[in-house]
């Protein structure tokens, strides 16, 4: 299945990219939800240089081995972890893969002229995980892209309006204070207070 997507990219576009992946895309699509949001990620880790990190060692073994290699070398383990002799080079790998996950995908233009011969590029994607990837791709380079979070609460994707917002809801953001070990201790305390005060009154 094709579908088009343009070269003028606002917030509906945003909403459009949360929509879908709040959609049964998860269920029904897991390969190419899991690969979207692999980008998304990368995307988002490479703009707030919050790359992964790097020298994350199964064992012993696998650490040795790097250790005896000479020189400046960096490469991805597992397509996920990035292994380096020296920390300068993990953006550079971590741009790399991220250029490699884009290139599983075909994407074709065709141009039409409009408006006094101005022209309109239509970009087609391959199959639907393809145009969804060059939606995203194309969202990162307006830098649109960051408006689109995962609620660190419920999971689901929203539109961020301010860079420092990671819940959804006040309601996530209520809840997750709540089950964090300084919120349960706060109303440990509060009802600790509240039974002494109602033992005095009642008794």
């Amino acid at each position: 299945m094709i579908r088009p997507f343009y070269d003028q990219f606002d917030i509906e576009d945003v909403k459009l990219l949360i929509q879908i992946l709040n959609s049964s895309a998860r269920k029904t699509r897991p390969d190419g939800y899991k690969e979207l949001v692999q980008i998304i990620r990368e995307f988002s880790d490479l703009r707030d240089d919050k790359t992964i990190a790097y020298n994350l060692f199964r064992d012993e073994e696998e650490k040795t081995s790097l250790e005896q290699i000479k020189g400046d070398t960096a490469w991805v383990v597992d397509g996920e972890r990035i292994l380096v002799s020296d920390p300068k080079f993990v953006r550079k790998c971590a741009e790399s893969r991220l250029s490699n996950r884009i290139a599983k995908y075909s994407f074709s233009a065709a141009v039409d002229f409009w408006r006094d011969g101005r022209p309109r590029v239509q970009w087609e994607g391959s199959n639907t995980t393809g145009s969804l990837v060059y939606l995203v791709v194309r969202l990162a380079e307006f830098d649109l892209l960051r408006r689109v979070r995962q609620c660190e609460h419920c999971t689901r994707w929203f539109c961020a309006g301010r860079k420092a917002k990671i819940f959804c809801t006040r309601s996530c953001s209520k809840l997750h204070w709540q089950s964090s070990s300084t919120g349960k201790e706060k109303r440990r305390k509060y009802m600790q207070k509240y039974m002494q005060k109602y033992r005095k009154d009642t008794f």
